[in-house]
């Protein structure tokens, strides 16, 4: 069953991704930076009403943990990765490049890119999981009949 995307039902179906792909956990061995955050920033007109925040606790291949946080959280996250709805939409769906989105700018990144750059499999790892979990995304709703349309 579909999850609405950035909702906890949709995260929890993430982790199970996650933490059964073997691509992500090679991706991510080395990892030893802290947590990700993940900032989807709010576009009420594609049905998307609110920023919210992914903090994802990864550690040598091993997702430890997966949630939605306070968007202020970015303050104490050694990573963070910010951008609006539509890029996120394109980036786990696995249509553009995480790391080619922050290199264009399409993606806002708190962090060292240096060694996000060295661990570029492991973003296009993520990508590829979120691909796989089935997503209702919010502008992908039936647009409302106009007022006054016959029913």
């Amino acid at each position: 069953m579909a999850e609405p995307f950035a909702t906890q039902s949709w995260i929890d179906a993430l982790w199970a991704e996650l933490r059964s792909d073997e691509t992500f956990r090679a991706a991510g061995a080395s990892w030893v930076h802290g947590p990700l955050l993940l900032v989807i920033q709010a576009d009420p007109e594609k049905g998307f009403a609110e920023t919210v925040a992914i903090r994802m606790d990864l550690h040598q291949g091993e997702t430890r943990d997966l949630r939605l946080v306070p968007a202020h959280g970015a303050r104490i996250t050694p990573f963070v990765l910010t951008g609006p709805f539509a890029r996120w939409k394109n980036v786990l769906s696995a249509a553009t490049d995480a790391y080619e989105a922050i290199l264009q700018g399409r993606l806002r990144l708190k962090g060292d890119l240096p060694v996000l750059a060295r661990h570029r499999s492991l973003l296009g790892a993520l990508a590829s999981c979120a691909a796989r979990v089935p997503t209702n995304w919010q502008d992908d709703a039936a647009a409302p009949a106009p007022a006054g349309a016959a029913r």
